[in-house]
């Protein structure tokens, strides 16, 4: 779940113009961690001048914000789109390790890529708004699966 979140997140940094914008305020080599516990899956990502590319899980403690679920349970659901991230984070089911205000920014395209991935009664449940699409949800699927 966390690999496809990144291959879309490039997707739209190529193809969404609100992505790109809230991806371009962060500063350059900006990195962002989120993994489900300490020893579970993770992913860490950075802002480079190519957008966004995908780093080695050793680079947790190099990064300027972490997201770690309390447990994988807690990930499942944000993830799968049971549960939003706003609710997640009312119910504390993530701890965030940086600044709120890049905390926001990254919120933002989430919301944006799930958007995109989850069908729109899946979407509506979990977003507070739907977002303006720039692609069709079968492109960014087709450019995310093939890495186009």
């Amino acid at each position: 779940m966390l690999f496809f979140l990144y291959r879309a997140f490039q997707v739209l940094y190529r193809y969404d113009e609100t992505v790109r914008r809230e991806v371009d305020g962060w500063k350059a080599g900006f990195k962002i961690c989120m993994n489900a516990t300490r020893q579970g899956p993770g992913i860490c990502l950075s802002h480079t001048e190519k957008g966004i590319e995908r780093l080695g899980k050793q680079k947790f403690s190099e990064a300027d914000m972490t997201i770690e679920f309390r447990n994988i349970d807690a990930a499942f659901l944000v993830l799968s789109g049971q549960i939003g991230v706003a609710q997640a984070y009312s119910q504390h089911r993530f701890t965030l390790r940086g600044s709120i205000a890049d905390c926001m920014s990254f919120v933002h395209c989430v919301e944006i890529i799930e958007a995109y991935l989850f069908p729109g009664f899946i979407a509506r449940k979990i977003l507070k708004a739907m977002p303006k699409k720039e692609i069709s949800p079968v492109s960014v699927y087709w450019h995310a699966i093939l890495n186009i």
